[in-house]
């Protein structure tokens, strides 16, 4: 069973599941993300990518756990402004009705959300985990700090298959003793 609450906006969906709780202090809680295409025409949709979670770069994946209205974990500060480049292999072509998670390794080489995967909750509560995703800015807000000539031709008519969207996503959950 999953509770999620989610984002739409220009035929995007964006939503995060958890299983139903309650989920034990000190242990991680999996959150899944899913991006599904609700329009009727196929989109590209970017993976989480290197300095995606720290705002380095486009797209911004910005994770944030809350506990009432404290916010108990979020981005880590980005460490260095040199990202990779972004390949065309980093931004999945969801046809109509098409969803992926963009932080699994499993639906294609997307980093993990280090917000979520390393959050262990120190008490029980109710916390809520929200995730806002920003597809919106111009190419270069999208380019690496190196490595990225090889793949600009390929990749700039790609990033115009991109909604630009602003999104977020929140599920509450349970963390019981």
């Amino acid at each position: 069973m999953t509770v999620s609450a989610a984002g739409r906006g220009d035929g995007v969906h964006l939503a995060l599941h958890v299983a139903a709780g309650p989920h034990p202090v000190g242990v991680p809680v999996p959150v899944e993300v899913r991006i599904t295409n609700t329009g009727a025409a196929p989109i590209r949709m970017p993976r989480v990518l290197d300095g995606s979670e720290t705002a380095t770069r486009l797209p911004h994946y910005r994770p944030a756990v809350l506990r009432g209205a404290e916010q108990v974990a979020g981005p880590p500060a980005a460490e260095d402004p040199l990202v990779g480049p972004v390949r065309p292999e980093d931004l999945r072509l969801l046809g109509p009705g098409e969803e992926f998670d963009p932080s699994a390794r499993s639906d294609g080489g997307g980093l993990p959300l280090s917000t979520f995967s390393t959050f262990r909750p120190d008490r029980p509560g109710a916390y809520r985990f929200a995730l806002q995703l920003d597809t919106t800015g111009g190419p270069e807000a999208w380019m690496g700090r190196f490595g990225q000539e090889p793949y600009r031709a390929q990749v700039l008519p790609l990033l115009a298959e991109v909604p630009q969207v602003l999104l977020t996503a929140a599920v509450d959950v349970t963390v019981g003793p």
